[in-house]
């Protein structure tokens, strides 16, 4: 007897009741396994908006009018006394302040959820976000009298500089999770005590895992990092640059760079991120990132690390894991120790 015909015997055997009972179990099922895919539809949606308007915002602030008056305020203002500030003077301090309050409204919505706020605020934006409140702490004290403002101007800039300036100083290793340089920042950050952090493409993909291979570290460094909604490596890159405070390119031999590492680049360029590129083969390279990290320091270093993929540079990742083993605890020393508070 066919296994077709031991079924259909089966079934005969069912009276109208049992039918009954079955076909409504398979309806509810049915019915709970649509809403939990619907649900989880939902969700990566929302995720996918947050990003999104994660995005958007960072390019707003990275806009070229406002870059412009950022740097304004450093290098002009952050030297010339207040009264001695002229009307141009004022309209780019409105400008720094003008954006930072518009991106204070925007987080208050909740349109960009906590973990996607906390990587913006613990970036090199919210570093940017307190050494301007601090230049503009004049100019903002005088339009915040009665007689000009009043004290809820540019209120969204002042509670994003009280929210950011409460996180601590810190060193932390931002890795794409892809083989060769990144995997081997990761093992240089655990042999050495670093924290890190990261986006890597959905599901922990790299390129051993999408051709079926195990990867040759520990999963466990795989799993410090956070994977995107999406699959595309693209959405990774961006937020690892945008969340760096800092971007360091590794290679060896003549640079052949995979399209993570040369979009890396592009967007740090774009962005007017810090970012160098360096050689390994260099005999001088680790004294060479030092002055670098060394010249653009600040009160938390964010280093993003990027270079060539294994199959793209055999060798390279247990290169970086040596070199970095060596620079990164000189570099975790350019962190200055956290205030102590006042009494």
């Amino acid at each position: 007897m066919t296994i077709l015909n031991q079924l259909w015997d089966v079934f005969g055997s069912l009276n109208s009741s049992h039918i009954s009972n079955y076909a409504n179990a398979a309806i509810a099922l049915l019915t709970a396994a649509t809403a939990f895919y619907a649900a989880l539809q939902i969700r990566l949606a929302r995720d996918q908006q947050q990003d999104q308007s994660l995005f958007y915002l960072h390019q707003y602030l990275a806009s070229q009018d406002f870059s412009d008056a950022r740097l304004h305020v450093r290098e002009k203002l952050a030297k010339l006394p207040y009264d001695k500030w002229e009307d141009a003077d004022r309209a780019k301090a409105n400008s720094v302040a003008a954006s930072y309050d518009q991106a204070g409204i925007l987080l208050n919505t909740r349109i960009i959820g906590p973990t996607r706020r906390a990587t913006l605020l613990n970036s090199s934006w919210g570093e940017s976000i307190c050494d301007q409140y601090e230049l503009l702490s004049a100019y903002l004290n005088d339009m915040r009298t009665p007689a000009k403002s009043g004290r809820e101007y540019f209120a969204g800039f002042g509670k994003l500089y009280a929210e950011t300036s409460a996180y601590k100083p810190c060193f932390l290793l931002i890795s794409g999770g892809q083989t060769g340089v990144d995997q081997g920042a990761l093992v240089a950050a655990a042999e050495t005590n670093i924290k890190c952090a990261g986006w890597i493409p959905r599901n922990w993909a790299t390129e051993n895992s999408k051709a079926g291979k195990p990867e040759e570290i520990d999963s466990q460094l795989l799993r410090q990092l956070r994977p995107t909604e999406s699959s595309d490596p693209d959405v990774r890159t961006a937020l690892n640059v945008m969340w760096a405070t800092h971007t360091i390119i590794l290679y060896t031999g003549n640079p052949s760079y995979s399209d993570g590492t040369a979009r890396a680049k592009e967007l740090c360029v774009a962005w007017g991120k810090t970012y160098k590129e360096f050689s390994m083969d260099d005999p001088s390279a680790r004294e060479q990132v030092v002055a670098f990290m060394n010249k653009n320091k600040s009160k938390r270093i964010l280093l993003n690390v990027a270079g060539p993929r294994e199959s793209s540079s055999p060798g390279i990742q247990k290169r970086t894991a040596e070199f970095l083993s060596e620079v990164l605890p000189v570099l975790a020393q350019l962190v200055p120790p956290p205030k102590k508070p006042s009494n």
